[in-house]
């Protein structure tokens, strides 16, 4: 049975939570976050029991000679430092994402994690969405034929970002915090990669982001030559009916493939629009990696995905800063 830790309360660490908390064979030994009211919050989480220790003290949680996995869910500027951490402790790592703000704090913890030989993955959590499974299927069915154009879009209510989210210090930027997830999935479902970036961010100071980046877009050309256009935004809103609007968009030579209000649809020359079943299925991305620790099935999130897709990102945010192309091939 792992001893797991769950390092900061400030992600999705909801789901994995929720696969221990369901689990007979997997227990949460210890939970550090520095904020005081969060900390106090947590005893009420799915999977923290009278047994888990709560501290402030990150040390206290590092010294401890009993655990097999970290769940790391903090400020993205602390992320690399905890993850090298970790990988020196010999544990395995299931972290929020990106891995790191920084192109060299990256190839630190790439090194650390070649040194550990321990498991890491990330919580990029839309590929285990069975929307964007079924799109996949659809892909591979060829049903488009082969892609040609590839788009998507993240966009959320911007509301009171918390503190750490306007530091770029903890924050880093908004290209790798929620740019990872499209770069990512885009990938995913048609197989690609990408040999250039370019970008653009821009913050107008809206009330509650102070100097983060609202507004995003991503030129990106796949190593087959495909023209990638990604859009990121804090403005939905505040009347919109759901916080998040995800969209995506693959054109191919004998169709288009489109994720857009919860919906996936089939365009083609011969036929009407048609709003294809989302038959897919997927499960909880923790329990799947928890199965793979434990000899039962594979997680197929690889650490070669996570490194690669936080290495995707920076080079974008790169682009944006130094206004240019920069190369990012595999």
């Amino acid at each position: 049975m792992p001893n797991i830790v769950l390092i900061g309360l400030r992600g999705h660490e909801n789901i994995c939570l929720d696969a221990i908390a369901r689990r007979d064979d997997a227990q949460l030994v210890a939970v550090w976050e520095s904020d005081p009211a969060a900390l106090d919050r947590a005893r009420q989480r799915p999977g923290v029991t009278e047994a888990t220790l709560l501290t402030p003290n990150l040390d206290e949680i590092l010294a401890r000679r009993d655990v097999q996995v970290a769940i790391l869910a903090e400020d993205n500027g602390s992320r690399a430092g905890h993850l090298i951490e970790c990988f020196n402790r010999g544990w395995h790592v299931f972290a929020e994402k990106p891995l790191a703000i920084t192109s060299r704090d990256l190839d630190q913890v790439r090194a650390a994690h070649a040194a550990a030989g321990t498991r890491l993955s990330m919580l990029l959590t839309m590929r285990y969405e069975p929307i964007y499974r079924s799109l996949r299927a659809a892909l591979a069915e060829g049903l488009i034929g082969a892609p040609l154009q590839l788009s998507a879009q993240k966009s959320y209510k911007l509301g009171q970002r918390p503190a750490w989210q306007r530091d770029p210090a903890s924050y880093g930027a908004t290209i790798p915090f929620i740019g990872i997830h499209p770069v990512d999935l885009l990938r995913y479902v048609t197989g690609c990669d990408y040999q250039r970036v370019s970008a653009l961010a821009r913050s107008a100071g809206l009330p509650g982001s102070e100097t983060m980046d609202e507004s995003c877009a991503l030129l990106l050309e796949t190593t087959e030559g495909l023209p990638t256009a990604i859009r990121l935004d804090f403005l939905r809103p505040a009347g919109a009916p759901t916080h998040g609007d995800d969209r995506i968009r693959v054109a191919g030579e004998r169709g288009v493939l489109e994720v857009l209000g919860g919906r996936l649809s089939l365009l083609t020359p011969d036929a009407p629009p048609q709003e294809l079943p989302i038959t897919a299925t997927a499960p909880n991305m923790f329990d799947e990696y928890l199965d793979e620790l434990a000899g039962v099935g594979t997680h197929e999130l690889t650490a070669a995905d996570c490194l690669r897709a936080t290495e995707l990102v920076l080079a974008a945010q790169q682009a944006a800063v130094e206004g240019r192309w920069v190369d990012c091939a595999p």
